[in-house]
């Protein structure tokens, strides 16, 4: 789909909706994507980066994934102090700098929901290729500093496009308890799990954000395979670490389109880390230098 014909998000597969509804409250703080604000749209066919100004001041700039492949050779010779390289995944980036961080992965959604503390949500039933596909994505975290263990109840409420919403009656927000922790994540969904079901990268954006909420800022170039988000969170009444108070997160968002794999990018960072705005802007450098590997023939 070229950037230039709509500026509108591709339909919402039914399956979606249906079966794979998570909750956006979690989608939020834990990543995963959202939907659209502000949306602009490169043209096709241009080969400058794409930007997006993030909230206490970075940029996240990205060349185009497809003008960016880097060969299994050249993965192979990064230097692992320095970069991490997944060549089962097909992913590369440099590694954030200062701080100490710590590697985590599972190899579905269910595990790393386990990984992230999350507890009282619904048992998840894959029930078509594209919600299968996304039940088995494998997910990678590299996180720093302390993790807030927070809970909402009924008096939880959030800032969503300037509307006070309650996070329980029906959200997931009653009782739900869930780990935060200052992270950039790569999720990666394997395009051979769909089989035959023709699914484009548009398509898969809209499936994999149909159930969140908003994102305050958007651009993308679906030709390059490419998409570029940012939000910011704000709860009121939440429990953290066991006391009520406010909880904010900010996180941005690269959706990447790849010959075998689709893959979600995130930074997240939250002020009652009470980490520095160094390691905000560390987790977004990180997401700007993320490099597809190419498959071996």
């Amino acid at each position: 789909m070229s950037p230039e014909a709509s500026a509108e998000p591709a339909s919402r597969p039914r399956s979606a909706r249906r079966s794979f509804n998570l909750g956006w409250l979690v989608a939020l703080l834990l990543g995963l994507g959202c939907l659209f604000v502000a949306y602009a749209a490169v043209k096709g066919g241009s080969k400058a980066d794409v930007s997006l100004t993030l909230p206490h001041g970075p940029t996240l700039t990205i060349k185009p994934v497809s003008e960016t492949v880097v060969a299994q050779a050249d993965a192979q010779a990064l230097d692992p102090r320095t970069y991490y390289v997944d060549s089962s995944l097909g992913f590369a980036y440099r590694k954030p700098s200062g701080a100490a961080w710590v590697s985590s992965k599972a190899s579905s959604l269910a595990e790393e929901l386990r990984i992230k503390g999350v507890r009282n949500l619904p048992q998840i039933n894959p029930t078509t290729p594209l919600d299968r596909m996304l039940a088995a994505a494998s997910w990678v975290r590299m996180s720093t500093g302390p993790t807030l263990r927070v809970g909402f109840t009924a008096r939880s409420t959030a800032q969503v496009l300037g509307q006070t919403v309650p996070l329980a009656d029906g959200s997931p927000g009653g009782g739900l308890t869930l780990d935060f922790v200052d992270a950039v994540e790569v999720t990666v969904f394997d395009k051979t799990l769909l089989g035959a079901a023709p699914v484009s990268f548009p398509t898969f954006f809209s499936a994999v954000t149909s159930i969140y909420p908003p994102l305050d800022k958007l651009v993308a170039d679906t030709d390059k395979g490419m998409i570029l988000g940012s939000t910011s969170l704000h709860t009121s009444g939440a429990l953290v670490n066991g006391r009520t108070g406010d909880l904010a997160v900010d996180r941005a968002f690269l959706f990447a389109d790849s010959a075998h794999r689709f893959y979600v990018v995130e930074a997240a960072y939250s002020p009652q880390t009470d980490e520095s705005l160094e390691v905000w802007n560390a987790i977004v450098q990180a997401l700007n230098s993320f490099r597809v590997i190419a498959t071996a023939s």
